[in-house]
């Protein structure tokens, strides 16, 4: 199997306060869905957090969202476009 085979990926977009451009929401999925289309992927659905703060997991709706999603096996590959979207303390 080669990095190109297809794949079900998710795509997660966050920022994390109010003060944030929330055009920077816009753009991680435009660049995330380029990539996936360049990798001959498929998108099997978008997650995102508007104004919410990294820490907990428990306060992010589309993140809780897109894990659960993955314990049914709906996809194979989570992709957002910078580890510090997830977390600054990885």
């Amino acid at each position: 199997m080669t990095i190109h085979a297809l794949k079900r990926v998710v795509l997660y977009a966050r920022y994390s306060t109010d003060q944030q451009n929330p055009a920077s929401i816009d753009t991680q999925l435009d660049l995330g869905k380029e990539f996936v289309m360049r990798q001959g992927w498929d998108l099997a659905d978008t997650f995102v957090d508007a104004g919410v703060r990294a820490s907990p997991f428990e306060t992010r709706p589309g993140l809780r969202a897109a894990l659960a999603r993955s314990s049914t096996g709906a996809y194979d590959v989570f992709l957002c476009l910078t580890l510090d979207r997830l977390s600054r303390d990885l």
